[in-house]
């Protein structure tokens, strides 16, 4: 399941990026010390790549649609990885054409 795992982890900051997005507005939360961008949302940003933020106001934008793009193939990734997992698991002469990614067709053993 570390494969799994790994996807899981990526897609978690995809979520918090939705969430930044539809309840905050675009908005980061600031310190009530300082008044600064608390550090973990930066990190968290940079580490999605693609998105510039203002540390005056607070407020971020996607400048492409890479962020998206990168978040859809984890989701790929993750798919893939419970179908190769379940078919291995279930099925010892699981079909190689889900190995190679081919076109998976109407032909699953489940």
């Amino acid at each position: 399941m570390s494969k799994v795992n790994k996807q899981w982890v990526e897609i978690t900051k995809f979520q918090k990026l939705r969430n930044f997005i539809v309840h905050q507005n675009c908005i980061l939360q600031l310190d009530s010390k300082d008044g600064k961008i608390k550090s973990n949302q930066i990190n968290l940003l940079n580490g999605i790549g693609n998105i510039k933020i203002d540390t005056n106001d607070g407020t971020f934008i996607l400048l492409n649609s890479k962020p998206i793009l990168n978040f859809l193939n984890h989701i790929d990734e993750f798919i893939h990885e419970i179908i190769m997992q379940l078919g291995e698991n279930s099925y010892p002469d699981f079909d190689d054409i889900f190995r190679t990614r081919e076109h998976y067709g109407d032909n699953l053993p489940f």
